[in-house]
């Protein structure tokens, strides 16, 4: 099993790490595993979850043991990311800039 200390399966050079995502959102690293219900807890799940799937090909469940939550949970964030990419501006810059941040300023993973 993955601790949060860990980096994240499949990332590039196994270096992409919670702390380092949490870093780049300024978030405190409990606060995307958290229940909390708010707009910007969300929003940082929905980062989190999208880029974890979608650029970066961690697999839910993998995510999911770090975070310590249900890979169902994982997989309706990146698919909220996904819709909220297409049309919302503003989420669509943070989701690049953190893909970005996460790569070390490199190519992006597609």
């Amino acid at each position: 099993m993955l601790h949060r200390c860990h980096p994240f399966p499949g990332s590039p050079q196994g270096r992409i790490g919670q702390e380092r995502a949490c870093v780049s959102l300024g978030v405190p690293p409990e606060s995307i595993g958290s229940l909390e219900k708010n707009r910007h807890a969300s929003a940082v799940r929905y980062l989190v979850g999208g880029l974890a799937i979608e650029r970066w090909r961690i697999r839910a469940g993998d995510l999911g043991a770090v975070l310590g939550r249900r890979p169902d949970a994982i997989t309706r964030w990146a698919a909220r990311a996904g819709e909220l990419r297409l049309r919302d501006d503003s989420f669509r810059a943070r989701y690049e800039a953190l893909d970005a941040a996460l790569a070390g300023g490199g190519k992006r993973r597609r």
